[in-house]
C-alpha cells in the first residue's frame, strides 16, 4: 500500500545538516584524517561534498582536494549555517575563517548527475563537469603513479559491501 510522502521541514533539515556535518562530523574528520594522510601520502584526496572535515585536514597538510557532488540539488549546504560552525573547527587548527566556503569549492568537482539537477537556488555555485563511471581493471601495482585517497563518507564506508575492492588500485 502506498503512503503519501512525508512533508519535510526544510529549515530543520538544513540546521541538522550544519550541526551534523559542519560541526560534529567536521571535527571528527579533521582530527582523524591527518594521520591517514600522513600514512597514505596521497597526491590527491577525493571527498564527497558533505565531508567537510577532510578538507580542513588536507589544507593543513597541503594536499589538493577534489570533490564529488552527492547532493544533486545542492540545497543542504547553507553558508550562513555551515560557515560559522566550520570556521569554529578551522580556528581549532589555526586556519583563518572561510565565510564564503571557498575551500569547499576549489579544485576539481565531479558529479554523476546532470548539471540541470543542481538547483539554481543552491547557495554554493559549483562549476561541475559531468562524468560517467566506467569499469576499469585494477592496476597490478602503483610504482611511480599518483595516489588518490577516496572516502565514501562516514556510514557508507562501513556498509558498502565489496565496493572498495571494485575501486581501481584499491588498497587498505
Amino acid at each position: 500500500m502506498r503512503k503519501p510522502l512525508e512533508v519535510m521541514n526544510a529549515r530543520a533539515t538544513e540546521i541538522e545538516f550544519a550541526d551534523n556535518f559542519a560541526d560534529r562530523g567536521a571535527r571528527r574528520m579533521a582530527l582523524a584524517m591527518p594521520a591517514v594522510i600522513r600514512a597514505f601520502r596521497p597526491d590527491l584526496i577525493l571527498r564527497d561534498e558533505t565531508d567537510l572535515g577532510t578538507t580542513i585536514a588536507a589544507e593543513l597538510l597541503d594536499v589538493p582536494v577534489a570533490s564529488h557532488l552527492v547532493l544533486a540539488a545542492g540545497l543542504l549546504i547553507r553558508p550562513e549555517l555551515v560557515a560559522p560552525r566550520l570556521d569554529s573547527v578551522r580556528a581549532e587548527y589555526g586556519l583563518p575563517p572561510d565565510p564564503e566556503l571557498t575551500r569547499l569549492t576549489t579544485g576539481l568537482v565531479l558529479t554523476d548527475a546532470a548539471p540541470s539537477f543542481r538547483s539554481p537556488r543552491s547557495t554554493l555555485s559549483l562549476q561541475s563537469t559531468p562524468y560517467r563511471p566506467s569499469v576499469i581493471s585494477r592496476p597490478a601495482s602503483r610504482p611511480g603513479r599518483p595516489g588518490v585517497y577516496v572516502t565514501l563518507g562516514t556510514i557508507f564506508n562501513n556498509a558498502s559491501g565489496d565496493l572498495f575492492e571494485r575501486i581501481p588500485g584499491w588498497a587498505r
